[in-house]
């Protein structure tokens, strides 16, 4: 005769995410986490602004220059905000079968070629940048 599996008592209560809230003490042990990946992340973003020559900030702003981009967040939170045509043609071309889903080069390829609205002016700014860094080399 098969053995029944005990099960352990649990105590969870559903929250918005699908998963069980967290008891205090693992709640501010997550806070903290944060706050450390936080801290060394703002010192990291100083670090490397300093390395460029560049005033070390924290938390940089959206800049090109000639030796440096930086975004306040990532590329595609910048895109997202400044350039949001973007993202929806590139839905319309997964809906359609002309793209695929998630990161691929081709799709990001025909979304930005196809798209009607012009990129953001960041964007120009880090292009022409790159076509000035390379003349140089």
């Amino acid at each position: 005769m098969p053995r029944r599996l005990r099960r352990r008592p649990r105590h969870g209560r559903p929250d918005g995410g699908g998963g069980a809230h967290l008891i205090p003490e693992q709640r501010q042990e997550e806070e903290r986490a944060f706050e450390r990946q936080a801290r060394t992340n703002r010192t990291k973003n100083s670090n490397f602004l300093q390395y460029l020559r560049a005033t070390p900030t924290p938390q940089p702003a959206d800049d090109s220059t000639g030796r440096y981009t930086v975004f306040a967040d990532t590329l595609e939170a910048c895109l997202d905000q400044h350039w949001p045509a973007r993202e929806e043609r590139r839905q319309e071309l997964v809906r359609t079968g002309e793209g695929i889903d998630g990161k691929n080069a081709a799709t990001y390829l025909e979304t930005t070629r196809t798209v009607a609205a012009k990129p953001p002016f960041l964007l120009h700014a880090l292009l022409e940048n790159v076509r000035s860094l390379a003349a140089r080399c």
